[in-house]
């Protein structure tokens, strides 16, 4: 199974090769570039927000309960969420943070009894930092956003998302806590792009991977990305089935032992 999972990984590796990073050295990066804004910067530790993510964040620190509080003056409580490439990093600089995550906008604030807040907050789109200063104790920076980015033909990215379809019908019948309609949802690409964030948003995926796929901005590649990390997420759960299977069988197997054991020494005594 080791080896499986190793080539599931060096898949994914491959599936994502041109990421931002690099079709930023292209033309196609013009395309993606939305518009620049100023936002209030939230660093999260362990914590990777994709578009159409809805996450509930305790913040505690005085420069992001800053942060919150100027979002929350803006009309559309904006705000930038970006992980922290170390969560035991307290005061975080812009080297210490990923330069790629989400817009968002705040849609519920609570105050806790300790001074920190409870926020529920909602990705909206891809971002990425340009640059980042400290003004009033809080973080805020100039923020680009980023569009999704279609490069392969409708034909190909139709065969990807018709694996993805797929991939996740089969990750459905083994996880049933996630959404099982989802896909029918889809019409125009546009839904397809949505989707396929939301279908990472659901499945169970390590921070590292979260955060390629948030930085994974090409449609096409991005539905390859997360079919691959579904199916090593697949192969993790019918080896947890198999491995429960086994334990269940033996915990049958000795209660039946017992059983005959008691009626062994019960036939005895009589």
């Amino acid at each position: 199974m080791d080896r499986i999972l190793d080539t599931i990984n060096q898949q994914f590796e491959d599936s994502i090769g041109i990421t931002d990073l690099e079709i930023e050295e292209t033309k196609l990066s013009e395309e993606a570039v939305q518009g620049q804004d100023i936002l209030p910067i939230l660093p999260l530790k362990n914590i990777v927000t994709l578009p159409t993510s809805i996450v509930p964040v305790i913040v505690g620190r005085k420069s992001s309960i800053k942060a919150v509080e100027e979002a929350l003056q803006r009309a559309d409580k904006a705000i930038f969420v970006t992980a922290q490439r170390h969560p035991d990093t307290e005061n975080p600089s812009k080297e210490d943070l990923y330069e790629y995550g989400t817009r968002s906008t705040i849609l519920q604030m609570m105050k806790m009894p300790n001074g920190s807040l409870k926020i529920l907050v909602e990705g909206i789109s891809r971002g990425k930092m340009l640059e980042m200063h400290e003004l009033d104790n809080y973080l805020s920076g100039y923020i680009q956003d980023l569009s999704t980015i279609i490069v392969e033909s409708e034909v190909d990215l139709e065969a990807s998302w018709r694996q993805l379809k797929n991939t996740y019908a089969a990750y459905a019948k083994l996880n049933q806590k996630i959404p099982q309609d989802l896909m029918t949802m889809a019409r125009t690409s546009e839904d397809k792009d949505s989707i396929t964030d939301t279908i990472a948003v659901h499945a169970n995926l390590t921070f590292e991977d979260r955060q390629k796929i948030l930085e994974t901005i090409d449609l096409n590649r991005r539905m390859v990305a997360v079919s691959i990390l579904l199916k090593k997420e697949m192969e993790i759960l019918q080896a947890e089935q198999r491995i429960k299977g086994r334990i269940q069988n033996q915990v049958e197997k000795n209660q039946r032992e017992y059983y005959l054991t008691e009626q062994i020494k019960l036939f005895i005594k009589n």
